[in-house]
This record gives structure tokens, sequence and C-alpha cells, in this order.
């Protein structure tokens, strides 16, 4: 394992029939896999992940009938599963990701009756995944994103009583998402993005009560949400629905006993038009994203309070959000480390954050007064006005600020070197005499340009009677 071997696999190796275990974990072997490890009938364990094999598996390996676990990961391996490797009904683990296999999976996977983990993400199956009408009863684990089947999911696959975690994203799967007889379900890990399913999110989702994460973003789900349907998810902590259309989220139910674990909600790009008053529920949010919706009007009130204690980011950019109902001085969120108001329609004063933040981006909205200072201050794009520097202020610049964005607004005046002697987080003095000290540009009579480099930023201005800044760009 990771002993640096490379070149190809010898063949002597099939010398060794008594050998009961076989890694070759992370060398460079970019050889086939050789059909003569097939003679290595008392394996259980083989362990080929990692290297450079390329070719097909070979037919042989299906001779193998004591093998227990198969790792065949990140390799170059391209082809079909071959029939024969259903012959090994001991098999627990089969992991075959990130390699170039291709074609259906053979409906004969159903008699691996001991599987118990199962990864073949990315790759290039198609057609529609055998699932065997819950044959696979021992499966815990089970990832097939990064593919390309199709198909509806069936709702026997939900019948797995022993199934924990299921991962089916970047597929081309179908039709609404149907889950019937789940019985004592122990799944707790749904993820389902990026295909296309249709319709409603089923009332039938609530029988998985032992989830704890659901991921449906990106499909085709549309209508009403109705939020009572996960009442009953009482250990539901992260639920990812963006960029599907469900454009209104019901509060038919008694709300006050919703999700109180939630601590992750994604609803960006949902063609929602309002705060969700389920929020009030869930003062456990850690991670809110609303962005990218139909929102407008003003923050409520009562969404000051939302994740008070708890929230560290939030994104409500790219909505039509006017301003706040009640606008106290500093934002109340006591551990608030992003937040996103970019392309709004806010107007008036910029609202302070709390001490805790570190991203504040307010650009392309209509605020008009002074900032305060951060680690990234993102400002671009809006109507503030006047000097940067005042002559008779004791305080000169930001001393945490790494990447600093002003640009298309109206500010003008001077900015004497003084002004930038504490930026002490991103400043880097590189001069002829490598004195530490910051100095005039020069006093030449034609007017150039002046190019500074300070680690997070680009900062560019013309040198003459004064220094003009025309823009900064942060990368």
């Amino acid at each position: 394992m990771y002993s640096g071997v490379s070149g190809n696999i010898s063949s002597s190796l099939g010398d060794l029939i008594r050998l009961e275990d076989l890694i070759l974990q992370g060398n460079n072997l970019n050889s086939q896999i050789p059909l003569i490890l097939g003679n290595l009938t008392n394996l259980d364990h083989l362990d080929l992940s990692e290297n450079n094999l390329s070719g097909q598996i070979p037919d042989s390996l299906g001779n193998l009938t004591k093998l227990e676990n198969l790792y065949l990961f990140r390799n170059n391996l391209g082809g079909q599963i071959l029939p024969s490797l259903v012959n090994l009904t001991r098999l627990e683990n089969l992991y075959l990701s990130e390699n170039n296999l291709s074609g259906q999976i053979p409906s004969s996977l159903g008699n691996l009756i001991g599987l118990t983990s199962l990864e073949i993400l990315y790759n290039n199956f198609s057609g529609k995944f055998p699932w065997s009408d819950g044959k696979l009863s021992q499966l815990i684990f089970l990832d097939i994103s990064s593919n390309c089947f199709e198909g509806v999911i069936p709702w026997s696959l939900f019948t797995i009583s022993s199934l924990e975690v299921m991962f089916m994203d970047d597929n081309q799967f179908s039709g609404p998402l149907n889950i019937q007889n789940v019985g004592s379900s122990q799944l707790w890990v749904l993820g389902i993005r990026e295909n296309k399913l249709t319709g409603k999110i089923s009332k039938s989702i609530s029988k998985l009560q032992n989830l704890e994460g659901l991921y449906l973003g990106s499909n085709y789900m549309s209508g009403t949400f109705e939020l009572g349907y996960l009442l009953e998810l009482n250990l539901l902590y992260k639920l990812d629905l963006p960029c599907n259309n469900i454009s209104k989220l019901s509060n038919a139910h008694n709300l006050t006993s919703f999700v109180h674990n939630l601590e992750y909600f994604n609803l960006s790009s949902c063609n929602i038009s309002e705060f969700p008053e389920i929020l009030k529920s869930l003062p456990h949010l850690d991670v809110l994203d609303l962005s990218h919706n139909r929102i407008e009007g003003p923050i409520p009130k009562w969404f000051l309070s939302v994740g008070i204690d708890t929230l560290n980011v939030l994104d409500l950019s790219h909505n039509f959000i006017s301003g706040w109902d009640v606008a106290p001085p500093i934002r109340p969120w006591k551990t608030l480390y992003y937040l996103n108001l970019h392309s709004n329609k806010l107007q008036g004063p910029l609202v302070v954050p709390p001490d805790s933040i570190a991203y504040y981006i307010v650009s392309n909205n209509n605020l008009t007064v002074a900032f305060s200072q951060f680690s990234v201050l993102v400002l671009r794009s809006n109507k503030f006005f006047g000097p940067l520097w005042n002559l008779h202020d004791n305080i000169f610049g930001f001393g945490m600020l790494r990447i600093f964005d002003l640009s298309f607004n109206g500010f003008n005046g001077t900015l004497p070197p003084d002004y930038f002697r504490t930026w002490s987080s991103m400043i880097q003095i590189s001069n002829q005499d490598k004195s530490s000290t910051v100095t005039y540009m020069g006093d030449e009579e034609d007017r150039y340009t002046y190019y500074a480099s300070v680690k997070d930023l680009l900062i560019y201005a013309f040198d003459n009677d004064r220094v003009i800044i025309v823009g900064l760009i942060y990368y």
C-alpha cells in the first residue's frame, strides 16, 4: 500500500495460490489487471485501487468465489461489468468508482445478496439500474452518483431496512419520488440531486423517520411544498432543495413542532416570493440560503430572531429585498460569519453587521452612506460618495482587511500614504532601498501608471499632483 511500486503487475503473483489478502493500493501500476489473478482462489480481500490500471476487468476475477472485498476505484478501467462478477456471492464491499466503466449493470447483480457497500460513482454506466426488487437485503451504503442511469426510482428500494446512506446524484432519474412500505428504515442520508425528478415532494417522505440529511436540489419538482410532511423527521438537520420550482412553502400545519434540529436549509433558486414563516421555528440554523428567488419588500422584524445564537452563513442575494422592516443599528446574529445581500434593492444606510462578520457583500444595491471595517469588504456598484480619508481623523484604513472592492461608486479626494499604514493584513512593501517605509511614488513631469501588488489586491493608481483611485480589483 502506497509503497511507490510502478510498472506491471507480475504474473508470478498467480503462483501464490494460498494468498488471502492482496493490497496494492496507491501505487503506479500502469498495466492491465492480469488474468492470472483468477488463480488466487483463496483471496478474500483484493485492493488494486488508486493506480493507473487500464483495460477491462478480467472475466477471470469471477473465479475468486471467496472474495469479500473488491476495491478497484480510481483507475482507468474501461468496458463493462462482466456477468462473471456476480459469481462472487460472498462479496460484501464492491468499489468501482472513478473509472471509465460503461454500459448497463447486469440484472444478476441482485445475486450478490451479501453486499453491504456498493460504490460505482463517476463512471459512464447507463440504462436502468437493476434494483432487484429488494434482493440486496444487506445493503448499507449505496453510491451510484455521476453516471447516466435513467428511469423511475422504484419504491422497493426503500424497503431495504438495512440501508443507511444512498446517493444517486447527477444521473437522469425521472418521475415522482415515491416512497412506500418503508417499515423500519435506517436511512439517514438521501441524496438525489441533479436529476429529472418531477411533481411535488410526496407526503411519503415523512416515513423516513431516521433521516438526518435530505438532498433533492436541481430537479424539476414543482408546486407547493407542504412542510408539514417533515414534522415527523425529528432528526433532520440538513435540508437541501435548491433549483426546484417549489414556488410556495405551505404553512398549513402547526409549525411549532417542526424540525427544531435543522441546521442547514438551502432554498436557493426555488422561485419563492416571501420569507418562509417556518424559519420562526428553527432556532439552531447554522446555514440559510434563500438566494436567487423572488423575495420582495423589507426583511420582516421576526427574521432578526432566526438562528440568533447559531447562524454563521446567511445568503439573501439576488432577490428584490428593499430593506429592513425594523433596522437595528447592528445585526443581531452573534456568530454570523458570512452575509451576502448582493443584487437586491436595498436603500438607505448600510447597516453594520456583528463583530463576528468576515464576509459582508452588499454590491449592486442602492445604498448611500458609510461603511465599517472587515476582512472582506465588497461595496462595488452602489452610490457611496465623498472622501475615504479625513484630515482630522486619527483612524487610518482597515487593519484586518484583505479584499477591498469599492469600484463603481462616487468616492473622491486624496489618499496619503498614512491611510494604508495600518493595512497589515495585506500590505507588502518592496522598494529599492529595502526600507520598510511607505514612500512617495515620485514627482515626474509625465504621468505614469503604477502597479502595486499587495497579497490579495491589485491597486491601479495614477501619480501626478495627487493619487486618484480608478479601480480596486480583487481576485
